[in-house]
């Protein structure tokens, strides 16, 4: 069963990988190989395989780069290659005296992305990567094991005392504590450091070592300019007019960019300097695609901001009435993976907005057009079914090509498949995941809740072994008392009114409440999780 911070961050997973993608911490992901074998085609060596013959370091060949004192503490504030002025050549001269590995080597919409293994044996510097723009080094990023860095605590990331002298030795002052990312951002006047673990292990540090900038001054934030993309009402990007695009861009100053742009899957425009715009680059993905775990993905249009480089600074009053002038009012705050977003909504465009922080200095804008049935605009005096019962195919598999997947499609779901997880520390197993044909943040506002998701899956205590499919409702109201309230009463009418009988329990405050419908054999349970409830359907040949 999926949590809710799964569900939320859908809306929020393109925002994020861009953002991963931007810091090159999606490295992270690759394991280490610190003794390469030889390549089995030395012929064709593949450019992004770790055991190329350019890359003969080994573990042996490893030279130490972090600098320690006679107790075994930094001795500097750690800094790998972070000459801005140098390019690809100069960096690969670096590692390659090091002794790392380059594992792999990518570019993409102009920028190129160097990754390294570091061959530590003592794994306190497993892994270097590098951005590069315009041939320059553009951001310079490394592990650290956290233990040289903070004290040790899972609350907050607070720098040890051996270290925080070393940053004040040094010069370096705080520019911003992040509590909610456990992490924490330093500068000196040549460089921004941000050190962050929340990675999902706790023993290591990812940093990011960037130029010191002006604190946004030469992307000054513009209160009176109207420059968002064009937000058509009643269309999706995908059907987006490409002649209509850029006639738009063009108006607001925006410039077309050829090179990383692909007619009717991407159109890309930047800002240049003598436009007046607080998003410096857009663009308009118009392919529909997939997330990162297999989810559908509407096309979007995504856009860079250098003008509000945060989102605290999305609280202050011009930036409010700036977004308020075109349109969006602010909605709610969302937490996904430790870090802030803010979401916007346009109902008159029929457009949300998420914007979340990057990299300390710039935000990421995500445009999603509503994700109604049809592609129609929601009528907000029209309240729309929102309980829909599960399929009782109990005995269907929990494949790719099951049945239940094109029985849902035929009623207007939107179906997607998960295949098993066996390895990790919570395996699970294959879930069919079914969304309702409503977009469930606007039908929450239109004061019917309903559900967020139907999810199936192998019911591994199923009386009968041939009915071992299980269905289970994710309430849309999570992580509010008054609606889990509200939400559970509405639950128990629709349950009532399809001809479920209650047999146990009354939906009170940490009870199980059960149903049972004679006619169609099936236990409904409703259960509290997560902060808000879950009703779970079973087949029951007798209560």
């Amino acid at each position: 069963m999926r949590s809710k911070n799964t569900t939320l961050g859908y809306k929020l997973t393109l925002a994020l990988l861009t953002i991963f993608a931007a810091t090159m911490l999606a490295g992270c992901k690759h394991d280490p190989k610190p003794d390469p074998q030889p390549n089995p085609n030395p012929q064709n060596p593949s450019k992004e395989d770790p055991k190329k013959t350019d890359n003969p370091n080994t573990a042996k060949d490893f030279k130490e780069w972090l600098k320690f004192d006679e107790a075994g503490n930094l001795a500097t504030v750690p800094i790998p290659f972070a000459d801005f002025s140098k390019g690809i050549e100069e960096v690969k001269a670096w590692e390659k005296e090091y002794g790392s590995t380059l594992y792999k080597e990518s570019t993409n919409e102009g920028k190129t992305s160097l990754f390294y293994d570091t061959n530590d044996p003592k794994k306190l510097n497993v892994k270097r990567f590098y951005r590069f723009g315009g041939g320059k080094l553009e951001a310079s990023i490394f592990s650290v094991a956290s233990k040289l860095i903070f004290e040790s605590t899972l609350a907050k990331a607070i720098p040890n005392d051996a270290f925080e002298l070393i940053l004040k030795k040094e010069g370096y002052t705080l520019t911003k504590e992040q509590p909610k990312r456990d992490g924490v951002s330093y500068t000196n006047g040549k460089y921004n450091i941000i050190f962050n673990y929340s990675t999902g292990n706790r023993e290591i540090t990812m940093a990011v070592v960037l130029p010191a900038t002006k604190g946004g001054s030469d992307y000054s934030f513009q209160s009176d300019v109207k420059d968002l993309p064009l937000l058509l009402k009643g269309k999706y990007v995908k059907d987006y007019s490409e002649t209509d695009v850029k006639a738009h861009e063009k108006n607001l100053g925006r410039v077309y960019s050829d090179k990383m742009s692909k007619s009717g899957e991407r159109l890309v425009f930047l800002a240049d300097g003598s436009t007046r715009t607080n998003l410096q680059k857009v663009v308009y993905d118009q392919k529909d695609g997939q997330n990162s775990d297999g989810s559908p993905r509407k096309a979007q249009i995504v856009a860079t901001s250098l003008s509000i480089p945060n989102v605290e600074m999305l609280k202050t009053p011009e930036v409010k009435q700036y977004l308020q002038n075109q349109g969006f009012v602010y909605e709610k705050e969302v937490s996904f993976s430790g870090s802030s977003a803010f979401i916007y909504d346009a109902k008159d465009l029929g457009f949300k907005l998420t914007i979340a922080s990057v990299d300390g200095k710039s935000t990421m804008w995500v445009f999603d057009k509503y994700a109604i049935k049809g592609g129609q605009d929601p009528n907000p005096q029209k309240i729309r079914e929102a309980y829909y019962l599960p399929l009782y195919m109990w005995d269907a598999p929990i494949t790719e090509s099951s049945p239940i997947i094109a029985k849902e499609k035929e009623r207007g779901m939107k179906v997607t498949f998960r295949p098993a997880e066996t390895t990790g520390v919570l395996p699970r197993g294959a879930e069919i995941n079914v969304e309702p044909p409503y977009d469930r943040d606007y039908g929450s506002s239109l004061k019917k809740l309903g559900i967020s998701m139907i999810s199936y899956s192998i019911d591994k205590y199923a009386k009968d072994p041939s009915k071992n499919v299980k269905a289970e409702w994710l309430l849309n109201y999570l992580n509010s008392k008054d609606k889990v309230e509200q939400g559970i009463k509405e639950a128990q009418a629709y349950l009532e009114e399809k001809g479920f009988v209650l047999k146990e329990g009354n939906g009170a405050a940490n009870e199980v409440t059960c149903y049972y419908h004679e006619k169609d054999k099936v236990v409904a349970v409703i259960s509290r999780m997560f902060g808000g409830c879950v009703v779970s359907f079973k087949y029951c040949e007798t209560w």
